[in-house]
């Protein structure tokens, strides 16, 4: 009976061995898929920072790319950088004039005076990103 019980629990031990080795592979083939499908949406991607620009700073800074796909990466990060800036500015750009409304208690001149980005609320938006601008 013993015996029985022990090749039943031996069983059951290599049982959980396959079932973690097929969640492994699962889990390995869901990963390569999500990799596939961000791959081939980055070859399809025009960045707002031309390729040639990313490219230009990366050999300035030492990258040398080789697979272009990595020049397309960082024109998406300095795209993503710079979409993240200008909205932070544009908010801080609305956060003063609405404390500048309210202080003067008067209403706008200028409708389109809310699209205005100073270059103070770029500083500052900068300036949160750790981007920290000197002048010279």
């Amino acid at each position: 009976m013993s015996t029985e019980m022990e090749v039943d629990a031996s069983a059951r031990t290599a049982h959980r061995g396959e079932d973690k080795r097929r969640d492994a592979t699962m889990k390995t083939l869901s990963v390569l898929r999500e990799k596939n499908a961000f791959l081939i949406a980055l070859d399809s991607y025009a960045p707002t920072v031309p390729e040639a620009v990313s490219r230009y700073y990366m050999s300035k800074s030492g990258v040398d790319a080789i697979d272009p796909r990595m020049t397309k990466l960082v024109s998406l990060a300095a795209d993503f950088f710079l979409s993240k800036t200008v909205h932070e500015a544009k908010q801080m750009s609305l956060l003063k004039q609405s404390g500048a409304a309210k202080t003067n208690k008067r209403k706008k001149d200028d409708a389109g005076s809310e699209d205005l980005i100073t270059v103070e609320d770029l500083e500052r938006a900068l300036d949160e990103s750790g981007v920290h601008l000197r002048k010279r």
